[in-house]
């Protein structure tokens, strides 16, 4: 038995023995897989990343692997609470939190990150998402006096990330 990172590979009969931690968020159905059946091409060092996306056209969202969540990712996201984007200054704003999200989004940074990291990252969120309901995170679409989407999610990252 070979152990990795995060699961434990038998060479003796060819698989992993225990199922992806991000379980179905990886995009395969075989939760015992191992890059897509493609190990010459592709690699997954940890299995566990936090991953940066841009909503077209010009929102940006966190995702990090959860294994508590029904799809094995949870999603973080912040805007106004109006229509107001904060162009002079803070407005009120809200953090969605979510095991899935609808729209399409494209990755564009990924950080390998451990199970520890992961999980401080889902507590940034949170703590995010309680100061922007006691009014003490607001938002601004120029960042002056709050944060905007793509500040929320270096923020929730935070130390994890660097």
């Amino acid at each position: 038995m070979m152990p990795q990172s995060n699961s434990h590979y038998d060479p003796s009969v060819g698989r992993w023995l225990s199922k992806d931690p991000i379980r179905f968020a990886a995009g395969d159905s075989n939760l015992y897989g191992y890059t897509f059946n493609d190990p010459i091409n592709l690699i997954d060092p940890s299995g566990l990343d936090v991953t940066f996306y841009i909503v077209p056209p010009y929102h940006s969202m966190i995702g990090v692997t959860n294994p508590a969540s029904p799809s094995g990712m949870t999603y973080g996201e912040f805007y106004p609470r109006g229509n107001d984007i904060g162009l002079t200054g803070p407005v009120p704003g809200r953090v969605n939190i979510t095991s899935s999200y609808p729209l399409p989004k494209i990755p564009y940074n990924t950080i390998q990150t451990t199970p520890a990291q992961d999980s401080q990252v889902l507590q940034n969120m949170k703590n995010l998402r309680n100061m922007a309901n006691e009014g003490s995170f607001g938002y601004s679409v120029t960042e002056q006096g709050g944060s905007n989407c793509f500040g929320f999610s270096s923020q929730a990252c935070g130390g994890a990330c660097k």
